[in-house]
């Protein structure tokens, strides 16, 4: 898919990316929920041992007959190739869902149930944070008291993710690059907030202290030196859609609540050509709606 991405130790030394001031200088932990137990294993989308994935299933799945299998497949999952999206269910047994499940994600969104909604309930904070390089996709680890409440439980933020093209198209536009911020309950209810990203003149100083931590080799995690508000990542506007789906990377676990933001964020061509320069695209195609409702902000 054209020339092949450089390291990030390649990225920083071409772009000098300057830290932003005025918050205090911290050291950052390990990230996750609760952080000792995150850690890179292979592969950050599908998390090993000590990196579960965002969320639990809290849906019934489809049961699937091992018998169908012949022997587990050595290919890793990717975006292109024979681990490409359309590959994934076939690749190991866990990713079933990625073949069969029928709400899944992401999807187009355009005609919607017209609904009324206050902005988010959101308690975001400053945090402390980790980003780690896994080669398809930035992770920013977050460490803190950051949380929604949504349908009155509060999840907690546990980690952010970047797409780029965007993932999920909003009446007929797709974005350049999308941001899901992953929230969790300890009952394991997962919801994520899908925030359009589209490029502009100024660059976004929360995705800049992001930036400013990427580790210098591919599967390295870099530590924030500032503490990261994320709540710089939201539009102003807190209009949305939201819908039921999946997580949109392997094992694509359904019961998944999504926010999508309809109002985009802007950044800058220079913090767009980072993600474009240290990987290939990573956006999952869109799924079928099968029949599921979607809501959106009147």
């Amino acid at each position: 898919m054209g020339a092949s991405p450089v390291t990030s130790a390649q990225m920083i030394a071409a772009l000098p990316i300057s830290a932003p001031s005025g918050a205090p200088l911290v050291g950052a932990p390990t990230i996750g929920e609760p952080l000792p137990r995150l850690s890179i294993t292979g592969n950050a989308e599908t998390r090993g041992p000590t990196l579960p994935p965002p969320g639990a299933p809290t849906t019934a799945m489809r049961s699937v007959n091992p018998c169908k299998r012949t022997a587990p497949s050595m290919i890793d999952w990717s975006y292109d190739g024979e681990g490409a999206p359309e590959h994934w269910g076939r690749l190991r047994a866990e990713f079933a869902a990625c073949s069969i499940g029928e709400r899944q994600s992401p999807v187009a969104l355009d005609a919607a149930i017209p609904i009324t909604t206050r902005r988010l309930d959101l308690q975001y904070r400053p945090s402390r944070f980790e980003v780690i390089d896994d080669g398809r996709n930035l992770v920013v680890g977050v460490r803190g008291a950051s949380s929604l409440r949504f349908e009155g439980l509060r999840l907690r933020l546990d980690q952010v993710r970047f797409h780029r093209p965007g993932e999920h198209w909003i009446k007929g536009v797709r974005p350049d690059m999308s941001a899901h911020l992953i929230h969790e309950s300890p009952s394991g209810i997962t919801l994520v907030i899908a925030v359009p990203l589209m490029r502009g003149p100024d660059a976004n100083p929360a995705l800049q202290q992001i930036l400013n931590a990427i580790p210098l080799e591919p599967g390295g995690a870099g530590r924030g030196t500032e503490r990261l508000d994320l709540a710089g990542l939201l539009p102003a506007s807190h209009a949305r859609y939201v819908y039921q789906g999946s997580l949109s990377t392997p094992p694509c676990t359904e019961g998944v609540h999504w926010m999508v933001l309809q109002q985009p964020v802007m950044i800058s061509d220079a913090q767009y050509d980072v993600f474009a320069r240290l990987f290939t695209p990573n956006a999952r195609p869109i799924q079928a709606l099968n029949g599921r409702r979607v809501k959106g902000t009147m």
